[in-house]
């Protein structure tokens, strides 16, 4: 099959348009091509979604524990470009749970549309103070003994996990669990203390950043603030606008890429990084000018004349703290600026 003017996001992430050849479900071609395909001006081609946390969707609710849930769901994921995804459950007695998790089991590869990657465990090792839509009634400490009858009943395809590590006495728990499934620390009053705890036993994920966990404070970081504070730990956020404020998603977004951490990966991956920093000083000093990846080793800032230096200030120290490039300024008369790796 052949994709003929489709938009696409190539490795820098830059917006471009070609022609797209697939065979046996692979990209083999991207280009001008000479043969015939189909027309896909004013479309834009993305790679396949992955929800790793969905509880329902299409009229199927996941802890249903049905055939035609599961089916439901995968198939109403799949009009909207999920291609696979973890089924999640609710906080539920232990032998519900079981059904579910066989269910599963037995449904994987038999899929109505988005693929079934596993199964997202959304509690019962939670806190009750921080339940939220968790039946409390359900809660439980958790232990060996149940994790692993859990997920011996799932064929090992539990991919997550959400517990509280203040709830019961985790450490040895999330030890186990971290050698053949993702800790996610979440529903929980732990202190930054508590998390970090747990992060170092092996937990290296959160579930919905923000929610269902204290605030972080300027004293008290708590469970967010720790999270945020590890760069190997991945974090959920619920980007509604409603869940979370948008300042606080951008706080969140910006300390992830823009707070001194290691960089790493290839010459594009820096420069996009260092591009999100530069944008992000350029957003908090309430300046007019914006930045555009232009290609791999460009960036260019449009900005009013006024603001030129500061600009160039900008990226100049950014550049050099991401990967001691040498800056070197364009002059060539229009709107804005040019700096090029000089190596």
């Amino acid at each position: 099959m052949i994709f003929k003017n489709v938009t696409f996001y190539n490795e820098v992430f830059q917006k471009d348009v070609a022609d797209i050849q697939v065979e046996n479900g692979r990209i083999t071609a991207i280009g001008v091509l000479e043969q015939e395909g189909r027309d896909m001006q004013g479309y834009t081609l993305l790679p396949g979604f992955v929800d790793i946390h969905i509880h329902g969707r299409g009229g199927g609710d996941f802890s249903d524990g049905t055939v035609s849930s599961m089916d439901r769901i995968s198939a109403s994921l799949a009009k909207c470009g999920v291609t696979a995804f973890c089924g999640t459950t609710m906080t539920l007695p232990r032998e519900k749970l079981t059904d579910i998790l066989t269910t599963a089991r037995g449904y994987m590869g038999k899929e109505a549309g988005a693929r079934l990657l596993g199964v997202n465990l959304e509690g019962p090792f939670i806190a009750p103070a921080k339940k939220g839509a968790q039946n409390g009634d359900y809660i439980r400490p958790g232990t060996v003994e149940e994790w692993n009858a859990l997920f011996d009943a799932s064929g090992r395809s539990v991919k997550l996990i959400t517990l509280a590590p203040e709830a019961f006495d985790s450490a040895d728990l999330i030890r186990q669990i971290s050698g053949c499934c993702r800790v996610s620390l979440g529903h929980s009053c732990a202190t930054a203390e508590e998390a970090n705890a747990a992060f170092d036993a092996g937990a290296g994920h959160v579930t919905h950043l923000f929610n269902a966990m204290p605030p972080m404070s300027h004293r008290a970081p708590g469970l967010p603030g720790a999270a945020l504070d590890r760069p190997e730990v991945t974090c959920e956020l619920i980007c509604d606008g409603g869940h979370i404020d948008p300042i606080m998603l951008r706080n969140a977004f910006g300390e992830r890429v823009a707070r001194n951490m290691p960089i790493q990966g290839t010459a594009a991956d820096i420069i996009k990084i260092a591009m999100v920093r530069v944008d992000r000083r350029l957003y908090a000093e309430g300046m007019e000018s914006r930045l555009i990846l232009q290609v791999h080793d460009e960036l260019i800032v449009e900005a009013p004349e006024a603001e030129a230096d500061r600009a160039l200030q900008i990226v100049t120290e950014e550049m050099e703290h991401a990967c001691n490039m040498a800056v070197l300024l364009r002059a060539d008369g229009k709107i804005g600026q040019t700096w090029y790796d000089a190596h």
